[in-house]
């Protein structure tokens, strides 16, 4: 369950990134940063509610799995959020993605 939980939240972060590159960035700069925050709030949401499940369900979460999982998906996360807002800021100018 940590794993797909991982899994989405990358994958939430890529998709949110590249709407906010396409729709708000100024600059590649800009696209970047905003990706990475994106990034991080969807690893605060995956904190979130992992600790929400494990409160309701104790026995559901393994704690030690659980925190590996964050630590990859706390460095994961922003830099797919920084990716997809690079990409999403390249599309919106018409550029190839690389």
């Amino acid at each position: 369950m940590e794993t797909a939980g991982g899994f989405l939240c990358c994958a939430v972060a890529l998709v949110l990134g590249i709407y906010i590159g396409r729709r708000w960035a100024s600059g590649t700069e800009w696209a970047v940063l905003f990706g990475v925050v994106a990034g991080t709030l969807c690893v605060a949401f995956y904190l979130i509610i992992t600790s929400w499940i494990g409160m309701l369900w104790p026995e559901m979460l393994d704690a030690h799995v659980l925190g590996l999982h964050l630590i990859v998906v706390g460095m994961a996360s922003p830099v797919c959020g920084a990716l997809g807002a690079l990409l999403g800021y390249r599309w919106s100018l018409g550029q190839r993605p690389f």
